[in-house]
């Protein structure tokens, strides 16, 4: 640390957001991020750092989206209670992310809602991913 021409909070600013960007990659392409989406994770991680510091980030926020996280109930009501606290970039990308998340985990009903959420949304990368996603989950719904 002595060596290091950064201050005491940033250092550890940078270690926390390696740590959120290994579960976060792993958490939603166990079999790896798609190159295209680095970017807009670590842009999700910078935002949610700069807004947990800057006390923007509540405790309940945090639960809801631990909850929709782990995949254990209906996320829709803690969506709904996490929507009105993003500001609307934040919101596409955690949509995705939180959607992808269900993926993963089996659970496409409950996924399909926030990948419609980011389907319809400016990103032009998120958008073309969460298409696809969803075509997936309709052809699965027909087998």
């Amino acid at each position: 640390m002595a060596f290091r021409q950064i201050d005491l909070r940033t250092y550890f600013l940078k270690e926390v957001a390696q740590v959120l960007a290994g579960g976060l990659r792993y958490g939603i392409y166990p079999e790896g991020v798609p190159a295209e989406l680095e970017p807009i994770l670590w842009q999700l991680i910078e935002d949610q750092l700069h807004d947990f510091t800057a006390g923007k980030l509540k405790a309940d926020l945090a639960k809801d989206i631990l909850t929709i996280w782990g995949g254990k109930t209906d996320p829709r009501e803690a969506w709904d209670r996490v929507v009105d606290q993003l500001d609307p970039a934040l919101r596409i990308r955690g949509a995705f992310i939180l959607g992808r998340r269900l993926v993963v985990l089996q659970k496409p009903e409950w996924a399909e809602f926030l990948l419609q959420e980011v389907a319809q949304g400016p990103d032009p990368i998120l958008k073309r991913q969460a298409v696809e996603e969803l075509k997936k989950i309709q052809e699965q719904k027909g087998k």
